[in-house]
């Protein structure tokens, strides 16, 4: 009996030595050193560790019971908008200032569904007068955004407590940016006040864009590989006074589509009508890889109601004069497959846009009223005459060379003091030292006025394109008296290369 006793005892100190190695030599150093039998506090330690696990699983269980029936929760999802929306407000926030474990970037917003783009939202992009000296200032003076890291945040909104919360993804395929979650809680069963939270994140985050047009593109989003609209840049509204075209043309351009709204053209002419009449640019391009039939249909069907679609280069997309082209033989294709394989040029299984797709997407059944569809080309005659009849392209505005008129509004666009003009800080000739008081300020434009006329008699019309005449006149924006200096030397240079051409 006594054998079978001894048989069954367990020493608990060869337990400890098994489940936590060197156990003995710890507790035998600690007598040595302290006179303290620490296997005697053994029972007591191995109370405290289970009660310290048991109260972690019942807090966390009584936890998830709490926001289970007890709190409101609004998961926002990175790949929306509402995002970047949110952590600007974020950002204002004293608790995401004060907080002690946080993030730190230059770019708050979130590039979840654009991987590998290097297109950041560039909130207070302008056209700016110094050029590259404003953008290398831009770039130094970058302001660092802080966001409170992974975790759970506390802080108060109207005398309530919210918790911000952020955590990591389990989704690892994902980029950088998208491999995160946030969301907001409150105690209580009413969200009313989580929705008045992001109400006001949003109209913060608007009013920003009070005066500023907003530039949108169609891509692939990384997370669902569906295509959606990005939000890609936004810039200070363009006046229409500084595109110089045709002043007729240009009234008559804007009466039509004023007359449109109610219930053509380069980039820089799409961006003044959007901020004209206030809309957003949606841009496409139909000659990416990843664009095919469906993907159009999708982006266009999730645009809204009054906006400025811009298909760029639209000539390039190869949807010129399709009808006309007979289609290809199969051996012909067989052999081109052959050399795009050999070359390892073939690009992955997507459908080819048809000028048919093309058409009904424009002005098909699920066509939107309230739309302007503003079609660039370096190449309007190769045009399918299905896709620029009356009716689908209601007016065609041709960028012609600059006649005098446009000269001289170049010239006033560039350095007049006025809408869509940059003041010239020194000029020759004693105008350096004008002050910026109205009467000085009517002598000035009387002045400018007075060397475009000068200017526009030195530069023959009809002859350089407004691209050339700007990209002069940018030389000098600091001196409109050089620039007339020096136009005729300008105009002999570019007449001999020309003609060299």
């Amino acid at each position: 009996m006594a054998s079978m006793n001894r048989s069954t005892d367990i020493n608990p100190i060869l337990i400890l030595n098994t489940l936590f190695p060197g156990f003995s030599f710890l507790t035998s150093t600690i007598y040595e050193h302290l006179k303290i039998d620490a296997t005697a506090y053994v029972p007591t330690l191995l109370l405290v560790a289970l009660l310290i696990l048991a109260s972690q699983y019942s807090g966390e269980h009584l936890w998830n019971q709490l926001e289970t029936h007890f709190m409101s929760t609004a998961d926002i999802r990175v790949d929306d908008e509402l995002y970047n929306m949110l952590m600007a407000w974020v950002v204002t926030q004293n608790f995401s200032q004060a907080s002690r474990c946080f993030v730190a970037n230059i770019d708050i917003n979130s590039r979840a569904w654009y991987p590998g783009s290097t297109f950041h939202d560039d909130e207070d992009s302008t056209d700016g007068e110094d050029g590259e000296n404003d953008t290398e200032a831009y770039e130094k003076n970058k302001p660092l955004r802080y966001t409170p890291s992974f975790g759970t945040h506390f802080f108060w909104y109207k005398s309530r407590l919210i918790l911000f919360k952020r955590k990591q993804s389990r989704h690892q395929g994902y980029t950088v940016s998208a491999r995160e979650e946030i969301s907001l809680s409150s105690f209580g069963r009413d969200p009313a006040i989580l929705k008045t939270l992001l109400d006001e994140s949003r109209r913060k985050y608007l009013e920003n864009d009070e005066n500023k047009t907003l530039i949108y593109r169609g891509i692939i989003n990384a997370r669902s590989a569906e295509p959606c609209w990005r939000r890609c840049m936004s810039r200070l509204s363009r006046p229409l006074s500084t595109i110089v075209v045709d002043e007729a043309m240009k009234e008559a351009l804007v009466d039509d589509l004023r007359d449109y709204l109610h219930p053509r053209t380069r980039r820089c002419l799409s961006f003044a009508i959007a901020g004209h009449f206030k809309l957003r640019i949606y841009v496409v391009s139909l000659n990416t890889l990843a664009m095919n039939e469906q993907n159009l249909s999708t982006l266009f069907a999730e645009l809204p109601r009054r906006c400025v679609v811009l298909l760029e280069d639209i000539d390039s997309a190869e949807l010129t004069h399709t009808r006309q082209i007979q289609s290809p033989s199969k051996s012909d294709q067989d052999e081109e497959l052959k050399k795009l394989k050999q070359f390892k040029l073939l690009p992955p299984m997507v459908s080819r846009i048809s000028l048919s797709a093309l058409l009904n997407v424009i002005d098909g059944v699920a066509s939107q009223e309230g739309r302007i569809l503003i079609m660039t080309t370096n190449h309007a005659e190769r045009l399918d005459d299905a896709l620029t009849r009356p009716g689908r392209v209601d007016m065609k505005i041709k960028f012609e060379l600059a006649s005098s008129s446009m000269i001289e509004s170049l010239f006033r666009n560039i350095f007049s003091t006025a809408e869509g003009g940059g003041q010239v800080e020194e000029m020759n000739m004693g105008f350096e030292e004008q002050a910026c008081n109205e009467g000085q300020d009517e002598k000035y434009e009387e002045k400018i006025i007075e060397l475009s006329h000068e200017f526009a008699a030195l530069v023959p019309a009809d002859t350089f394109s407004p691209a050339e005449v700007q990209g002069f006149l940018l030389e000098h924006k600091r001196f409109p008296e050089r620039a007339v200096a020096h136009a005729v030397e300008w105009v002999t240079k570019r007449t001999l290369k020309m003609r060299k051409e």
